[in-house]
């Protein structure tokens, strides 16, 4: 018979959510990846499962095999969401073979379960081999979300290479979803010394899971037009990505009087969408040698670059009497920035004040 308690409630709420977010991605993928939607199925499907055996273990239906639910879907689950940001921030995700590091985890876990050793079944007898059964996916699922973490910093630094226009929004998202899943481990884990805690894991899920929901409905197609003008797997090892060039010292020379000359004369950076790619086809340069140059002999990356060419023009904008009617925001359009945040942050780091103090400073001092 079902218990109709708050915690069958939750856990039955959190499962249907896991189910109908993996179902949804899998039919409606309005342009994301196909592989990044199986990826984020098998993460759905994984925690769906999950609290499927919560729910069963709730209502009194326990059985040894009903277990392997629990450990294996967990499993399961941090590896598939990491993959899944892996493939949303790579143009061309492939699996390769150092990716196989992440399932044996889950073939070590398969081997015991199937075939299992007697000093796993007496695991109990030693404290540490107890503990770290116990806290296993805990620990898992910590070490995972600082994976996550790392591909988003990367994914952050490699846009700035490729791009000139600020995508923080694109990204907090995942930063804010890897901050919920942390606290949801943290709550599991501690439910571990204290039952008490168990509610705050399954409340705290049942946010993450509608937080979840909300996102994927509502960011369609994230880095899916990003990064298909250059493959990532260029810009990804700066100390390697340019070891196989071929520019001469001249040539390199060359490339960056072209460079300064276009954007002096043409002024390609009042175009807020500007990419690494664009650019480069204006200079008649691949855009491997292009971020080459910009690298090595502008000691920038393209986002910086393009960016203090941009605070440079608003300065200038500030103090003409024909903008002087223009408010922080319109000043920040024209000049090629898309928002007036990018524009204060990008500001502030090539001149150490914000454009109303260097606005103000300038008026006083003239």
């Amino acid at each position: 018979m079902i218990n109709l308690n708050p915690e069958t409630l939750v856990s039955a709420i959190i499962c249907v959510n896991f189910f109908s977010i993996g179902l949804y991605t899998f039919l409606i993928r309005q342009n994301r990846s196909k592989t990044a939607s199986l990826f984020l199925l098998s993460f759905c499907i994984s925690l769906g499962l999950n609290q499927l055996y919560d729910l069963l273990v709730f209502n009194g239906i326990y059985g040894n095999y009903f277990r392997f639910l629990d450990e294996f879907s967990l499993l399961i689950a941090f590896s598939s969401l990491y993959f899944y940001i892996a493939s949303l921030t790579q143009n061309l995700f492939r699996f390769q073979k150092k990716h196989i590091v992440h399932l044996i985890p889950i073939l070590i876990f398969l081997l015991i379960w199937v075939f299992p050793l007697p000093i796993i079944e007496q695991y109990h007898n030693s404290s540490f081999l107890r503990i770290l059964y116990k806290y296993y996916n805990n620990i898992q699922g910590i070490i995972y979300v600082f994976l996550i973490n790392g591909l988003v910093n990367q994914h952050q630094q490699i846009l700035k290479d490729l791009t000139s226009t600020a995508r923080e929004n694109d990204l907090n998202w995942v930063r804010i979803m890897v901050i919920l899943l942390l606290i949801v481990i943290v709550f599991w884990t501690l439910s571990g010394f204290e039952k008490d805690w168990l509610n705050l894991t399954g409340y705290s899920l049942l946010i993450f899971s509608y937080w979840l929901g909300y996102h994927i409905i509502a960011q369609k197609g994230i880095y899916r037009s990003m990064l298909l003008e250059l493959e990532v797997a260029e810009l990804k090892q700066r100390e390697k990505r340019y070891k196989n060039s071929t520019l001469s010292v001249l040539e390199k020379a060359e490339m960056v009087e072209h460079v300064k000359h276009l954007m002096e004369i043409e002024k390609p950076y009042l175009n807020n969408e500007l990419t690494l790619t664009s650019l480069a086809d204006r200079l008649q340069m691949k855009p491997i040698h292009l971020s080459q140059v910009l690298n090595e002999e502008f000691k920038e990356n393209f986002y910086s670059f393009i960016n203090r060419y941009r605070v440079n023009e608003s300065k200038k904008m500030l103090l003409e009497p024909r903008y002087s009617h223009y408010n922080i925001l319109g000043i920040a359009l024209e000049s090629g920035f898309n928002s007036k945040t990018t524009f204060n942050k990008a500001f502030k780091e090539n001149t150490g004040i914000s454009p109303s103090e260097f606005q103000r400073t300038s008026t006083r001092a003239s």
